[in-house]
């Protein structure tokens, strides 16, 4: 049996039928606090941040995000865990949580990954029910190193480690082309000083189109920086933060 684990409900509304059972990863490990280990206090944490959110108005928490999670747990170790993640930041390091917390609450099990069958930054958005099929069949098995290693990953980023993941041989490994562009995009997230890309990027685009509307800014935004994976929601609330008040979404 194969359980599937997809990154966000809307892959859900794309997949044939026939895969199935999953689990929906509802979070953005990209922002918010990550840094306590202690994993009651982690959900906690999460939980209190994300409670503002708009896209986190419409579900229960506990129920939508953490008990989803913790059906992981219930998988039986003959079974297959089949990952359904795109290249982007926001999608990688949400899997490098979920195959650390495999790696914490599984004995050994299979685990694989299917992939956008393209290497840019739109992931499955566009890709049709057949190419999906296409995907789950050509995926990749990911070895027990592999799983390590993106597990560590999870916890140099909880730790704010960055630069030791940028160390990692798994970022020249040709099973994942993307990975190294993703873990320089996440170090370019985090200066030592100054604004990080994403606000610099955003700050230009204010500046060049002072009279867009939020819908063209993120569409400018999505195209110079669509490596990050930030939905809407994650671009508006930094737009405001910028912009020192509520910027319209209109």
């Amino acid at each position: 049996m194969i359980t599937h684990v997809l990154n966000g409900d809307s892959l859900v509304r794309q997949l044939p039928v026939e895969i199935s059972p999953y689990i929906v990863a509802r979070e953005c490990f990209i922002e918010g606090p990550v840094a306590n280990t202690v994993e009651d206090d982690f959900w906690a944490d999460r939980k209190s941040y994300l409670q503002d959110l708009t896209i986190q108005n419409k579900i229960d928490y506990n129920i939508d995000v953490k008990a989803e999670f913790e059906k992981i747990k219930s998988i039986s170790e003959s079974a297959e865990i089949c990952l359904w993640f795109e290249y982007d930041l926001f999608c990688q390091i949400n899997m490098w949580f979920v195959i650390n917390y495999i790696l914490r609450h599984l004995p050994p099990i299979k685990v694989s990954w299917a992939k956008p069958d393209h290497h840019n930054w739109s992931g499955f958005g566009m890709m049709s029910q057949s190419s999906l099929k296409k995907s789950f069949n050509e995926r990749i098995v990911l070895s027990s190193n592999d799983l390590d290693s993106f597990a560590i990953f999870w916890s140099y980023y909880q730790s704010s480690k960055l630069e030791l993941i940028k160390k990692s041989k798994l970022l020249n490994n040709p099973k994942f082309p993307k990975l190294k562009s993703t873990v320089e995009a996440l170090l370019d997230l985090h200066p030592v000083f100054g604004d990080n890309r994403v606000v610099t990027i955003l700050k230009k685009i204010k500046s060049d189109f002072p009279n867009a509307p939020f819908a063209t800014i993120f569409q400018l935004f999505s195209i110079e920086a669509g490596i990050y994976g930030l939905g809407d929601v994650q671009v508006l609330k930094i737009l405001n933060d910028i912009v020192g008040h509520n910027f319209s979404q209109s």
